[in-house]
């Protein structure tokens, strides 16, 4: 491994966040390993063929990836950090699938975490006691998407990034690595609870999505999700959920920002309300990027891995979140799914979840 600011680092996916990201380490001297799993590996083919990325919007070029692979010993095992930018229902088994190629002193960073951290750390305890250091992110570090097999369209870069060490003694060496490879300013929170109560993308994406199942299945998603799919009304039911969200952290004694004041955190924007916000995001309304189904991640990760761990966390302390029940239970129904058995569910993690907020794992 490596000991000065240039960094190897494994990128785990190559959907829109891990190409973006690849493109911004390697335009800044990293040496640059991106992975993908076999059975998802169309774009990391094109890839292959092209030898490398091609982007474009607020980072253009093309970019040569130094490993491209579909073998997790090749790509973990001998880099100084590891990044996640694959969705929340693969982190635990790519985390288990992993974990015996691991070294000491590797850092795993989550984008987004959505409580992560918590699996991780039961995982390896059970079975390595490897020392590794783990990191939850809010969100990605950019607004990205794929415009086809190779190319990435990279449309911003977030201002701030809100992030929380698993291990709180760590925070001063993770800060001065990420700070040379995370674009945006670091604004650590406490811990990696409070970095999973400030996910605002299950403040708006699954209840908007739901309440627009007919026009995405009609449409197959061809509409401006934020401008076009967030009405006055429907804005009113997000206000509604955020306010629910800064209950659950209020209980903890986490501090927990509204959606607007993230929004500005994040961009550095300021909005009247959440209708506002998603009428004139200029970020948010460049694409159409609207779920075309309604398996998106919008609701199968944004229900089962934050909002079923907000409800948990609600049970926890009797919380009523009769708001953030009612959008679990439309996304049950209309997928067939029990997210309440599928999703990430805390109530196993409350001793953990205790020590943490106590300062004492």
């Amino acid at each position: 491994m490596t000991n000065n600011n240039k960094k190897s680092i494994a990128i785990i996916g190559a959907g829109n966040g891990g190409c973006a990201f690849a493109c911004y380490l390697v335009a800044n001297g990293h040496k640059v390993t991106l992975y993908s799993q076999i059975d998802h590996s169309k774009n990391l083919k094109q890839i292959i063929i092209q030898g490398g990325i091609i982007a474009e919007g607020i980072i253009k070029g093309f970019f040569k990836i130094n490993t491209l692979t579909n073998n997790i010993c090749e790509a973990v095992s001998h880099v100084d950090i590891i990044l996640f930018t694959i969705p929340s229902y693969a982190q635990v088994n790519m985390f288990q699938n992993m974990l015996q190629y691991l070294k000491n002193g590797q850092i795993i960073v989550s984008m987004p975490g959505n409580f992560a951290s918590l699996y991780y750390s039961k995982i390896n305890n059970n079975f390595h006691s490897k020392k590794l250091l783990f990191v939850d992110l809010i969100s990605l570090p950019f607004g990205c998407r794929l415009i086809n097999y190779g190319k990435i369209n990279i449309i911003n870069i977030k201002k701030n990034m809100m992030l929380g060490c698993y291990t709180q003694n760590t925070k001063a060496k993770i800060e001065k690595i990420l700070s040379n490879i995370i674009p945006n300013k670091l604004r650590f929170c406490d811990n990696v609870i409070a970095v999973g109560l400030n996910c605002i993308s299950a403040i708006i994406h699954p209840a908007t999505a739901l309440l627009n199942t007919g026009w995405i299945e009609t449409t197959k998603g061809d509409f401006y999700f934020y401008k076009q799919g967030v009405s006055k009304s429907i804005s009113k039911l997000l206000e509604k959920i955020d306010n629910e969200r800064i209950s659950i952290a209020k209980a903890y004694n986490i501090l927990a920002p509204s959606f607007l004041d993230i929004v500005k955190e994040l961009y550095e924007q300021d909005y009247e309300n959440i209708f506002d916000f998603a009428q004139n995001s200029l970020v948010h309304n460049t694409m159409k990027v609207c779920p075309n189904k309604m398996t998106d991640r919008y609701i199968t990760e944004e229900v089962a891995y934050v909002l079923i761990p907000y409800l948990s966390l609600a049970k926890m302390k009797n919380i009523a979140t009769p708001n953030i029940k009612l959008i679990i239970d439309i996304a049950c129904n209309i997928n067939q799914i029990n997210y309440y058995k599928e999703g990430r569910d805390l109530i196993e993690y409350q001793a953990e979840i205790n020590k943490i907020l106590a300062n004492k794992q």
